[in-house]
């Protein structure tokens, strides 16, 4: 089966290049990134330099790694981190976005095709002239990113390899029939941890040992809540003037639609950041909302050169713009998280985080947070856009209800912080 996976990357590459080479943006950005230099790695490796490696595939996996990466730097902090990324959207959001904590001695790379020469010539860079073994102190993969290969030659190097945050759901490939071969690459693993319970018990049905290490991205999720708090934005209060607020983050088509069917009374006021959206998208959602009686106030308008500045009256504000999501979560009292109606939901933990109780589409099925909020009571699900507008109605009418069940999205969050500094700490005990 080796030879399978072998050829299955190198087609991939084959297809990547023919994609690049035909225009595709995303399949040149793919390329692009696989060209950039080394010699940083390289000269530093040279220096003397010995590598903590953690691979994401992109951004959503960078942030699960990032709370772990910074508790691991406190505790060591002459230690060197070598982060590599799949996808070129990790590296543009990485170098746009460097935190505090990174060092000039560290190093970001695109991650090899998962091949037997892209592995080797990766790890040769990462070895010192005269050694045969690569300067890496261990290596950690996050939540999915389990490559065969990579795996295979690390650990003929003896370099530890452990997997961090993995979520695993019963009856998903590679755990069920036909992915024997590629579970066999999880046992190359020193170490498995993962977010719940359940994942643990999946894992030893198939004789693979895991831990419950917890998810970190609740470690983030309350330290961009805490940044928010610092800066308050005094004007987006002021626009909510005290009435029930409804931000509807990341909201699909299925999302506004459902919102367009609730009731609204004077006494609220809905703030929606789509998905996706285009300068057509917003006059055509406005054009809705004001056919509805709606006074509409779209956000670029007044924000796009102050993005602290007075807000006109309104009762929907739809939001056009990028990386406010979380400070204006700071005003809602319901959160609509959008993506239920598709192939999963977007980022619940942002309003447990505040203390929010959220409602949502039905496709929950894959995000273990989300399945432990419905089981708590904090997170709400409509299998149908009606359902979802009249369960709005309901819930608009009973405040009480809604500070309950907050305050348990709130108690659910704070149980699951600190898995940063414990995956942390299970990564220096892999220090010899």
């Amino acid at each position: 089966m080796r030879w399978i996976h072998e050829l299955v990357m190198q087609l991939y590459g084959l297809v990547i290049g023919l994609a690049a080479s035909a225009g595709y943006t995303k399949a040149i950005a793919w390329k692009r990134m696989r060209l950039d230099s080394l010699d940083h790695i390289r000269t530093t490796t040279a220096a003397g330099r010995t590598w903590c490696w953690v691979h994401c595939a992109s951004v959503g996996e960078f942030e699960q790694a990032r709370p772990v990466m910074e508790a691991y730097r406190e505790s060591r902090p002459k230690a060197s981190f070598l982060l590599t990324f799949f996808s070129p959207s990790g590296t543009d959001f990485f170098v746009k976005n460097q935190p505090s904590w990174w060092r000039v001695d560290d190093a970001m790379a695109a991650f090899p095709l998962d091949t037997r020469r892209g592995v080797a010539r990766f790890l040769k860079t990462l070895t010192r002239e005269g050694e045969s073994k690569p300067a890496v102190e261990w290596a950690a993969a996050v939540k999915y990113e389990v490559w065969p290969e990579w795996l295979r030659q690390l650990r003929a190097a003896d370099v530890p390899c452990v997997l961090l945050a993995a979520h695993v759901i019963a009856g998903r490939w590679p755990f069920r029939i036909g992915g024997a071969w590629y579970r066999k690459a999880w046992r190359l693993f020193d170490a498995i941890w993962v977010q719940q319970p359940i994942s643990v018990e999946v894992l030893q049905g198939f004789g693979i040992d895991a831990t419950v290490g917890g998810d970190p991205r609740f470690d983030r999720v309350f330290q961009a809540v805490e940044e928010a708090k610092k800066n308050p934005d005094q004007a987006l209060n002021e626009w909510v003037k005290g009435r029930l607020c409804v931000v509807a983050g990341s909201a699909w088509g299925e999302e506004q639609e459902a919102l367009q069917k609730a009731p609204w009374s004077d006494e609220s006021c809905l703030i929606i950041v789509p998905h996706e959206w285009s300068a057509a998208s917003i006059q055509e959602q406005k054009s809705r909302w004001e056919n509805l009686g709606k006074n509409v106030v779209i956000w670029s308008e007044y924000r796009a050169q102050d993005t602290m500045a007075r807000l006109p009256e309104g009762d929907v504000m739809l939001v056009d713009a990028m990386g406010f999501l979380t400070r204006i979560y700071a005003v809602a009292d319901v959160a609509v998280v959008g993506g239920g109606f598709g192939a999963g939901i977007h980022n619940t933990l942002e309003p447990a985080a505040y203390g929010i109780p959220i409602w949502t589409g039905p496709n929950t099925q894959r995000f273990a947070e989300a399945e432990a909020m419905k089981e708590r009571g904090c997170l709400q699900t409509a299998s149908t856009i009606e359902e979802l507008a009249g369960e709005l109605e309901v819930a608009l009418c009973d405040r009480s209800a809604l500070t309950r069940e907050g305050a348990v999205a709130l108690a659910f969050a704070h149980e699951n912080r600190g898995a940063g500094e414990r995956l942390a700490q299970g990564l220096l005990n892999l220090q010899p």
